[in-house]
């Protein structure tokens, strides 16, 4: 099921949910309400009204968590359509990474993080590497590039601008490990598609990732003097005003706007 289709499946479960909110409330919660409450041994003239108000936060937070999920299983899987059919961006599931190191290793060289690298920081977030592809006709997919985006601790903050950083292989120590994701900062790892069509679902994945998770900065290391040219459009600044091009750490930074 495609994003359009969540969203479908979403309108229509809280259009059910408001519509039928007092018959379910009455038939399913409020008897499990008045269970609780009697059990309590709560004993008012306004019990009834306790019951009631009780059974209906009770349907609203169900809905609530049932819709929060929906909506993140949806948002999880981004579509670009550009000129030359579908593209994709999708978080990496543990079987991609081996691909994803291939691609690493034939672009970047000795630069790109080894498989073990890889896996340690997909298995501090899941989230932090995205495939690009195009579905094929027969319903595969071809992973065609990839971008890592993880985020960094004011230790890997620290690390950056003193040189010490490693955005290949990060100390545990540089890596924010919160459930938290918004509001954070975070290291661009790497972008690559071998297709102008897959950078660019790339570059539009990573900016859908950033306007939901409203980032307070943002860092990367400029590697090719295509990433250079990114980084300059995208409004980035060198981190040490006098190191500038490839090699060189970049930020972007939102608090002030």
């Amino acid at each position: 099921m495609n994003k359009k289709n969540y969203s479908i499946v979403i309108i229509i479960l809280i259009i059910i949910v408001l519509s039928n909110a007092v018959d379910i409330g009455d038939r399913v919660f409020k008897p499990i309400c008045t269970y609780f409450i009697s059990e309590g041994g709560i004993l008012c003239t306004h019990r009834e009204h306790i019951i009631d108000a009780s059974s209906i936060l009770l349907l609203f937070l169900i809905a609530y968590y049932t819709i929060y999920k929906l909506y993140d299983k949806a948002t999880s899987s981004l579509s670009f359509s550009f000129f030359r059919g579908e593209w994709c961006v999708e978080p990496c599931n543990f079987a991609d990474l081996n691909q994803i190191d291939t691609i690493s290793n034939n672009v970047f060289g000795d630069e790109s993080s080894n498989i073990e690298q890889i896996r340690r920081i997909y298995s501090i977030d899941h989230k932090s590497f995205w495939k690009v592809f195009k579905r094929r006709d027969d319903g595969k997919i071809s992973i065609n590039g990839y971008f890592c985006i993880y985020k960094i601790s004011k230790s890997g903050i620290s690390a950056i601008k003193n040189g010490t950083f490693n955005g290949a292989n990060p100390d545990r120590a540089w890596l924010d490990t919160s459930n938290q994701k918004n509001k954070k900062t975070y290291y661009i790892g790497a972008i690559y598609s071998k297709s102008r069509y897959g950078k660019a679902a790339a570059l539009s994945g990573i900016n859908a990732i950033f306007n939901e998770r409203n980032p307070s900065a943002l860092f990367a290391r400029a590697a090719t003097e295509d990433g250079i040219r990114s980084l300059n459009s995208n409004k980035f600044e060198p981190v040490t005003p006098r190191r500038v091009g490839i090699g060189a750490y970049y930020t972007k930074n939102f608090r002030n706007t």
